[in-house]
């Protein structure tokens, strides 16, 4: 009785790798612009500052607040000054040259009907008016707000003695004042991020 035999397996052929076509392997590539990159930039950036202001209405107004008057005047005072920092102004600051930046191809692009070769990185309409309305909401809703509104009531707590006579008073409208308008550049810098970071998906 003979002995049964496998099946051969089968074997690749031999290919020559200088006669294969690289333009007709289909390898996915990331398409993705300039522009793109500029915006998931802003996004992030934006999205940081927003968490910035976040922890000030979330927690640490609140305990400024509970502590007493003379005690969170003279604590408040020295956050102002510690601040004015190289990371947080360039954070700040950055971010606004950026959305700038991103305004005006945003209004571009609008500008030009958002055509595939007018119009943002072919994004059209939608992708302009999200770079727009972020740059709109950063620039007037944060960095605007913070140079008319919060810097001149921490200029105004700055020669305050925390010991006078009307510190308490004051402390108690500059924590009113400042926290309200702390929560109207907290939504519009994390409007900003979201926009922005949607955009490339447009």
């Amino acid at each position: 009785m003979s002995a049964a035999t496998s099946p051969a397996t089968p074997t690749a052929p031999d290919v020559d790798a200088s006669t294969v076509d690289a333009s007709a392997v289909d390898i996915p590539v990331l398409d993705i612009s300039t522009l793109d990159l500029l915006a998931i930039g802003g996004g992030l950036g934006a999205g940081l500052v927003a968490g910035i202001f976040l922890a000030f209405s979330g927690f640490v107004m609140r305990a400024l607040a509970d502590m007493p008057p003379a005690a969170g005047i003279l604590a408040m005072q020295r956050i102002n000054v510690r601040v004015l920092n190289a990371p947080i102004m360039a954070l700040l600051f950055g971010t606004g040259m950026v959305s700038l930046g991103l305004g005006v191809a945003g209004g571009l692009a609008l500008a030009d009907g958002g055509v595939a070769d007018g119009g943002v990185a072919d994004g059209g309409v939608a992708r302009g008016l999200a770079l727009l309305i972020g740059a709109g909401a950063y620039l007037l809703g944060c960095l605007a707000v913070t140079g008319l509104r919060n810097v001149p009531l921490n200029e105004r707590l700055a020669p305050l003695d925390p010991a006078g006579a009307e510190a308490a008073r004051l402390w108690a409208r500059y924590l009113e004042r400042w926290t309200a308008w702390n929560h109207r550049r907290t939504v519009a810098s994390a409007l900003a991020g979201l926009c922005f970071m949607l955009a490339p998906l447009l």
